[in-house]
């Protein structure tokens, strides 16, 4: 049964008894619930197919998806040598030292854009080096998408069935929360929704929906050799191939 945000509003009078206050919006209570659930886990539901992304002369990032969330893994095309990922600080600390970079190889990682009085921070690849030349197709992003957001009552809510029943305890947490402090503080309330059993169930069903992951490869055992056959053993590869 699909979830439509009009039904999601009616649990939100359900669990107050009431209408909610007129100074809060129900739709940003059902939205708030939805950014929290799409963080509380690595879900499958919300990755995407990956997208090429163009590296750009002369700038020191790369634009993301408009729905990107959570990077999962960045592979190379045939023109670009190597990518890794690094933190921030040792991308800044490069920047500063002018170090030379043999081959089209680049480090990157996650940062915001800054925010304005009309537009809020935005996340993008910072990266290092910076270009000298366009790229086009340079980087191939597996990514999970973040919460879409829903304003209208027409709208579905974007969650799978069996995630149903876990956003509706989310909102119905928020809900209280938010309106009913007595009661208990939102995080409080969601703190004993994400130990129960009801998301305990949705995390079961999501990781259950593909239980063979292929062979094992590429991983950090890989290092390791079994000392009886010198074949290298390797725990699961996190990476999409």
């Amino acid at each position: 049964m699909s979830l439509t945000l009009e039904r999601a509003l009616r649990h939100v009078k359900h669990a107050l008894g009431r209408d909610p206050d007129p100074d809060l919006n129900p739709i940003e209570i059902v939205n708030m619930a939805g950014q929290h659930l799409a963080g509380m886990f690595e879900w499958s539901w919300l990755e995407r197919p990956a997208v090429e992304l163009d590296l750009v002369a002369s700038q020191t990032y790369v634009d993301l998806p408009l729905d990107f969330g959570k990077a999962i893994s960045v592979q190379v095309n045939s023109i670009v040598s190597k990518f890794t990922w690094t933190t921030l600080g040792s991308i800044l600390r490069n920047r500063a030292t002018n170090l030379n970079v043999s081959g089209l190889q680049y480090w990157g990682a996650i940062e915001y854009s800054a925010p304005t009085s009309s537009v809020a921070p935005a996340p993008r690849l910072a990266i290092w080096p910076t270009p000298s030349s366009n790229v086009t197709d340079g980087l191939l992003l597996y990514y999970r998408a973040k919460w879409p957001g829903v304003t209208n009552d027409s709208y579905l809510v974007p969650v799978p069935d069996f995630v149903e029943p876990l956003m509706l305890e989310l909102i119905r947490a928020f809900a209280i929360g938010w309106e009913e402090s007595d009661t208990g503080s939102v995080g409080e309330l969601v703190a004993r929704v994400e130990t129960g059993p009801i998301a305990l169930a949705a995390m079961t069903n999501d990781q259950g929906t593909q239980w063979d992951f292929g062979k094992v490869e590429n991983g950090a055992a890989a290092r390791f050799s079994d000392m009886s056959s010198n074949d290298g053993l390797s725990p699961w590869s996190l990476s999409i191939p």
